[in-house]
């Protein structure tokens, strides 16, 4: 099976208009679903379902950096553009841009391990993506 690799580590992330720098993005996941609706009728053995709408969501974790902490306060409950670009802002790679809702913020926290401080961010997909790169979107 072919190895997947990245051109480079130089992700391109946004949120709200802030850009959160590589050096800075400790990590970035993405959970895509498709709510089921049951549609069973008559005299069924089993449940009959089909789909229903998509939901994605993201946890973001950022490293600490005094420069910073100012840019890292967003209000849980609010909406924000989040632009997402996994090899970078490059003409042709993936991009993906979607208003989210924060749902939820923690940190700063750190580790007995090592003494790096980071801030996670926990949104849902609020509506359409504008690109979206599950449907190759690239940037122009």
């Amino acid at each position: 099976m072919p190895e997947i690799m990245l051109t480079s580590n130089a992700r391109y992330l946004t949120l709200g208009g802030i850009v959160l720098h590589t050096a800075d993005l400790v990590s970035f996941s993405s959970t895509w679903s498709q709510n089921s609706i049951a549609t069973t009728a008559g005299n069924r053995e089993h449940a009959r379902y089909q789909g229903g709408l998509k939901e994605n969501s993201f946890t973001i974790t950022v490293g600490y950096r005094i420069s910073m902490v100012e840019d890292l306060i967003f209000e849980e409950g609010a909406y924000y553009m989040l632009e997402y670009g996994p090899e970078g802002a490059v003409s042709g790679k993936p991009r993906h841009v979607q208003e989210v809702l924060l749902e939820s913020t923690s940190g700063p926290s750190h580790t007995a391990e090592k003494e790096f401080v980071t801030f996670e961010f926990t949104l849902k997909g609020s509506d359409d993506p504008v690109h979206d790169f599950k449907k190759n979107a690239v940037y122009p």
